[in-house]
């Protein structure tokens, strides 16, 4: 399980380095089958970001309204402060203001 948690923390490293989303996307891909439920919320959130910067704002909003509720469930609080902040962003990007971060 440690090796998915590697795998969405680098994700958010590269997000955050302005990496290509679709590279991002392939490393999620590669460890969405091993993610567990503790940490599916920011593996989610993760790949809606990534998602979004694609200009999949329906896939993204998808990913982040499963995030709540998986944040929910496991009282993951810093969790969907993350997903409200990339709701708050894909809003953002699809009114124009192009910041997908």
């Amino acid at each position: 399980m440690a090796a998915d948690a590697t795998v969405v923390n680098a994700a958010f490293d590269a997000i955050a380095a302005n990496r290509p989303a679709g590279e991002v996307l392939a490393m999620l891909r590669e460890v969405e089958p091993r993610v567990g439920p503790d940490r599916r919320g920011r593996f989610l959130v993760a790949r809606a970001i990534a998602a979004n910067r694609l200009g999949l704002p329906g896939e993204a909003l998808g990913d982040l309204h499963e995030a709540l509720l998986v944040a929910a469930e496991h009282e993951q609080q810093a969790v969907a402060a993350e997903a409200w902040s990339a709701i708050a962003r894909v809003y953002a990007w699809r009114g124009g203001g192009r910041d997908a971060a």
